[in-house]
């Protein structure tokens, strides 16, 4: 598999794990970004978060998608986090009517 990864999607990635903003002496736990399409949300940026955060073995990585979204997402993650970094992927689809 080839992937570059940008330098745009690093600076967004460690932007994410590691903000810097501070309010009444606490971090911000909470991140929101907007990106256009075709920047590498999905395939790169979303990868690279899902490991980060769950590198403690206390932590469970949640990623929730679109039902349209939910094979090709699960493809692509489980084929860069399952065959490359030996990560376990389950798909969870939940309805709520």
């Amino acid at each position: 598999m080839n992937i570059t990864i940008r330098e745009l999607q690093i600076k967004v990635a460690q932007h994410m794990t590691q903000p810097n903003m501070k309010t009444d002496d606490s971090k911000l736990r909470n991140i929101v970004m907007q990106m256009n399409m075709g920047q590498g949300k999905t395939l790169v940026i979303l990868p690279m978060l899902a490991v980060n955060l769950s590198s403690s073995n206390s932590s469970l990585v949640r990623i929730i998608v679109l039902k349209s979204l939910l094979p090709t997402n699960h493809q692509s993650l489980g084929y860069k986090l399952g065959g490359l970094l030996n990560r376990r992927i389950f798909p969870f689809a939940c309805r709520r009517d």
